[in-house]
């Protein structure tokens, strides 16, 4: 036993035998004077019960020193099947929030039973915060082709840009590169949704240009794939309006859309692979 345990023990030993001796010399006290009574008693009871509570403390001790290695190894036990269990639960939460977000994406399907998809996961992203560009588990061999619409049940993720044997290339509307054709919902004006340009990426927000000069669009207005140029079917939801705008020469209108997918927490598409009549 290492030099400082010894001592530090030999220390808790002395005041153990100290506090026993006190103990038994009030005890002996207390019986000569008839338990205790009246003012001897006021005085007596609390030194005796400060002596048996201290006694206790250190008698307590000694045995977990001493005589505690078997509960130290069933403390080790417990805190082993407790990190088991909690890393199970952890498991079973990210199953079920796998499942609902799975769910969700079949719903969708069942909706909308016009189309045929595949799903895949999301297995790559470029570094950054947004997924501008990223990697699903779907590719040839799920017969995906370049320029397939990607989407999630809560609107436009974008487009294949490239196809693998077993892996696609995603490149979201988000992306600077990116433009699709989209309508207005409620006045039915039609534009082109282009991806952020602002290089801090402070936000997912999109920009639709090229939009009637008499345009009045207002915070809200639904923003939804017109079909044009064939990668997307008409009336997927892209976003809402949050803005609205002229360039500088007032010969032209803009809105500012945000999107309605989360562009930073993206973990399982459907890819588009064509309508069920023909494609």
């Amino acid at each position: 036993m290492p030099k400082f345990k010894k001592s530090k023990l030999v220390k808790i030993g002395i005041i153990l035998v100290g506090c026993i001796a006190l103990l038994i010399v009030v005890s002996i006290i207390g019986k000569a004077t008839g338990g205790a009574t009246g003012t001897f008693g006021a005085i007596y009871a609390p030194i005796e019960n400060t002596a048996k509570n201290v006694t206790t403390t250190f008698s307590n001790l000694f045995n977990n020193i001493f005589g505690g290695n078997e509960a130290i190894e069933q403390n080790k036990e417990l805190i082993a099947k407790i990190e088991k269990l909690e890393g199970e639960n952890l498991k079973l939460q990210e199953l079920e929030q796998e499942n609902a977000r799975l769910s969700e994406l079949l719903d969708y399907k069942n909706a909308n039973p016009g189309y045929s998809y595949v799903t895949a996961k999301v297995i790559a992203h470029d570094p950054g915060y947004w997924f501008d560009t990223f990697t699903i588990s779907a590719g040839k061999h799920e017969g995906i082709k370049v320029d397939m619409g990607v989407i999630t049940a809560d609107g436009v993720i974008g487009k294949i840009v490239e196809v693998g044997a077993n892996y696609s290339k995603v490149m979201s509307i988000t992306d600077e590169n990116s433009s699709i054709s989209g309508i207005v919902e409620r006045t039915r004006d039609t534009g082109i949704i282009q991806g952020s340009t602002d290089q801090d990426r402070t936000n997912s927000n999109l920009k639709m240009v090229y939009l009637p000069i008499e345009s009045n669009l207002i915070p809200g207005d639904k923003v939804l794939t017109s079909g044009l140029g064939g990668i997307y079917p008409k009336g997927l939801p892209i976003g809402e309006v949050v803005e609205m705008s002229t360039k500088g020469d007032k010969l032209e209108n803009y809105a500012i859309v945000k999107p309605y997918v989360s562009f930073s927490s993206i973990e399982e598409v459907l890819i588009v692979v064509g309508d069920k009549e023909g494609s």
